[in-house]
């Protein structure tokens, strides 16, 4: 009977314990609040992560190459240097710490390829960052599509940055006409294999209604209506060369290096000539032969003298046949005019291209995910229970250590 007196139930230990309230609210409180913060601020704060899945459509992506021809390297995507493009893009991402989320792995980047409903392979990229370095998920949501999207701008972008006038850059740094119809004949080469190839890679896309083989048809039935062969002709036949106090330098030193050579060649044909005088001579036909080819080379030499001559006195302003001079330039500027005019037509469309096919689509509609973490509120159910529990123990131990001491 002693023994059964002794034991307690239930609503014994609640009676106990609900008899120190205040004891029992006060450590509580104090677990709550402690658990609470622990929970909510401190350990969600260093295990939270911000989550955006996304694929990168531009011409190219398919092969993961960039349009100068370079692979794609995925991990760019998080660099140092890029996450500090996107901070100083906007003020609201002044407080991230850009350089310790780089420098301690805190964001990662990760790829998948996935094959859609049309059986198309896209490569779909994730970017996990902690969420501490944000001081909300609305700046975080910011951010995040600011630095998934870079790597299309920077698409755009190289295809901008991309030469395709140097050649006519180099027409405008010549002196001579002799190197203006190269570059010219080069930059129209140039033209037609631009062309060539965007076809070739992209297909014949259709801008402003017309497809990228008629631009390019455009550009060959100019040359074939108007022909930069016969203009080279007339040059070479002229010599034409404008009015220039340098080029005339350049044109004379031509001259004497020729004049020097056809005297070598003729002080060698005079040696062969006297050795083949001699009895001793063994191989007369040689002799003839080297002789034959050296005075075909001073005809040649000749020419060239003569040519030189005549732009000496273009560029001394000695000679100026006025109308065939400035009916020739007058050509040269059109044909130059006109492949100005394709080669801006080219770069327009082919920025269009990568304008209209170049996009970014997220995997998800609010682009970002919380992962990890515990929300307040759980945080504070659960501390709060937690607490309680540990009260209630403390009231009881405190109850138990009294009894003892009692009896």
């Amino acid at each position: 009977m002693e023994n059964k007196s002794k034991e307690l139930t239930f609503a014994d230990l609640l009676e106990i314990i609900f008899k120190r309230k205040i004891l029992l609210a006060v450590i509580t409180l104090i677990i709550t609040i402690v658990g609470t913060l622990f929970l909510g601020v401190v350990y969600s704060n260093s295990n939270a992560y911000y989550t955006t899945s996304f694929s990168l459509d531009y011409p190219g992506s398919a092969t993961l190459t960039m349009p100068d021809g370079s692979n794609l390297k995925y991990s760019d995507f998080i660099s140092q240097k890029s996450l500090e493009t996107v901070k100083k893009s906007d003020s609201k991402y002044s407080s991230i710490d850009v350089v310790s989320l780089s420098l301690y792995d805190d964001i990662s980047i990760s790829q998948e390829i996935v094959i859609n409903s049309a059986e198309r392979k896209d490569t779909v990229y994730t970017i996990t960052v902690k969420s501490k370095y944000f001081p909300n998920k609305e700046v975080a949501k910011a951010f995040l599509k600011d630095l998934s999207t870079l790597p299309i701008n920077n698409v755009k972008e190289m295809v901008k940055n991309t030469r395709h006038d140097s050649y006519l850059n180099a027409y405008d740094n010549s002196l001579s006409f002799d190197n203006k119809l190269n570059f010219l004949e080069t930059q129209k080469e140039y033209l037609l294999s631009a062309y060539e190839k965007t076809i070739t890679s992209l297909g014949d896309i259709s801008i402003n209604n017309k497809s990228l083989s008629t631009y390019k048809q455009g550009v060959e039935n100019f040359f074939m209506m108007n022909s930069l062969e016969l203009l080279k002709s007339e040059f070479e036949r002229e010599g034409y060369a404008p009015k220039n106090e340098e080029l005339a330098k350049s044109y004379q030193s031509e001259i004497e290096t020729l004049i020097s050579k056809k005297q070598s060649n003729e002080n060698i044909i005079d040696a062969i000539r006297l050795e083949i005088g001699k009895n001793e001579y063994s191989d007369k036909q040689i002799g003839i032969n080297r002789i034959l080819e050296l005075l075909e080379e001073n005809v040649i030499i000749s020419s060239k003298i003569e040519t030189l001559n005549t732009k000496l006195s273009y560029a001394k302003g000695e000679k100026t046949n006025e109308q065939d001079y400035l009916a020739f330039t007058t050509k040269l500027t059109n044909f130059y005019n006109n492949i100005d005019t394709f080669t801006n037509e080219y770069i327009e469309n082919i920025n269009i291209i990568y304008e209209q096919l170049s996009a970014i689509t997220f995997e998800n509609s609010s682009i970002i995910k919380e992962r990890g973490g515990v929300s307040i509120i759980v945080a504070g159910i659960a501390s709060f229970i937690v607490g309680l529990l540990i009260a209630s123990f403390t009231v009881l131990i405190i109850h138990t250590s009294k009894k003892k001491k009692d009896n």
